[in-house]
């Protein structure tokens, strides 16, 4: 679901939705900057909406896939938002990416070499 709704509507769809159903809405490289790729950036922190709906797994960060250290299917979290989780993301090497956010979460990122999609599709 793509649509747009006000702030208070989506902050209540996690509550109305038991767990995940259909298909994984395609993820988009949500790398702030769109200019080059990812790896061509410096290692600054740019802003980032992680994909948790389903769990904390596969990301597309600047046109690559990589895996979440350690990973988990299923809902996201508590505490974390869904379908994304608002933070920032820096590259910490040319195969690792780090995800942090405000309210302390930190997850690694794991370049999947060769890889053309995600592991796993949210049904």
């Amino acid at each position: 679901m793509r649509a747009h709704v006000p702030a208070l509507a989506a902050s209540l769809l996690p509550l109305l939705l038991a767990g995940c159903s259909g298909a994984s809405p395609p993820q988009p490289d949500r790398a702030a900057s769109r200019a080059g790729h990812f790896s061509d950036l410096p290692a600054a922190w740019r802003p980032y909406q992680l994909y948790t709906h389903c769990g904390i797994n596969n990301e597309r960060v600047g046109g690559r896939w990589y895996m979440a250290s350690p990973h988990n299917f299923g809902n996201p979290p508590a505490g974390w938002g869904n379908p994304y989780q608002p933070g920032s993301i820096r590259l910490l090497s040319s195969t690792t990416a780090q995800f942090r956010d405000a309210a302390g979460h930190v997850v690694l990122l794991v370049l999947r070499r060769g890889a053309t999609g995600p592991t796993f599709i949210c049904e």
